[in-house]
């Protein structure tokens, strides 16, 4: 799916010294671009504040995706800032961060959300993206390189493996699906655990380890990822395995061929 940014979305030069101020610079750049009333600076906050303190949406390289879901809105607010200095914000990498994509997405469009949130992750992804648009010096420049570049990227020959994962807390569905599809190398699967059952115990690299717990929510994710993603992607999802919300139920499976060195 393509981003059309909006150009009073995008911010360059940005001063701002903590992940807390990131956060209230994008909810008060977000909020005058709402029609409803409702809708106030505060609450895109606490929002987005919400969303990172059940995981941080830091990434690598230098990119974080700041995003949250608003009730009662009916349509994306997507834009980028760019900030005079790298900030702390707990990304996969370790590393601070100064270039921020952000979405604030209605509430009854996870669809559409997790689609742009990919596309994001595809544009980073390009070799030598999140270099250039950390260093970018105006908003014409900014919007001229997010206009240009593609988000398709070519995986072919990539080492890739097969991620699988179970969630069992509805309220964290979206958000796990959500890192998922931001490295998946196509189209990402979820299955209901129980037609999940007749799927694993059909493959017999599944059937020796699947186990339903026979919970009353329970949703499998299957992705295929690039190899240099999966411990980054692990460490991001650790803190739910520790609060019992999700499960690693496979080992990674190389499911593509290793380019020749």
């Amino acid at each position: 799916m393509s981003i059309r940014f909006n150009k009073d979305l995008l911010k360059v030069g940005v001063n701002v010294g903590s992940k807390v101020e990131v956060l209230e610079k994008i909810a008060e750049i977000s909020s005058e671009h709402f029609t409803e009333l409702s809708i106030s600076k505060d609450l895109v906050f606490s929002e987005l504040l919400k969303r990172e303190e059940m995981m941080s949406t830091g990434m690598s390289e230098g990119v974080a995706i700041p995003h949250c879901k608003l009730p009662g809105i009916s349509k994306f607010i997507i834009g980028i800032i760019i900030t005079s200095s790298e900030i702390e914000f707990e990304a996969f990498d370790g590393k601070g961060c100064s270039v921020f994509f952000f979405i604030i997405a209605p509430e009854n469009k996870n669809h559409e959300h997790i689609k742009y949130l990919s596309s994001i992750a595809l544009l980073i992804r390009q070799e030598g993206v999140a270099k250039k648009l950390s260093t970018v010096k105006s908003v014409d420049e900014l919007m001229n390189m997010v206009s240009d570049s593609d988000t398709s990227t070519d995986y072919e020959g990539a080492r890739n493996v097969q991620f699988q994962t179970v969630v069992y807390d509805h309220t964290a569905l979206t958000d796990v699906l959500e890192l998922v599809t931001a490295v998946s190398v196509n189209q990402t699967i979820t299955l209901n655990c129980n037609i999940a059952d007749n799927y694993l115990y059909s493959m017999p690299l599944y059937s020796s380890f699947w186990n339903n717990k026979g919970e009353t929510f329970c949703m499998m994710i299957i992705a295929n990822i690039p190899h240099q993603e999966l411990k980054s992607l692990c460490n991001s999802l650790n803190d739910l395995v520790n609060k019992g919300i999700l499960e690693f139920q496979a080992v990674p499976i190389l499911i593509s061929s290793i380019v020749a060195e």
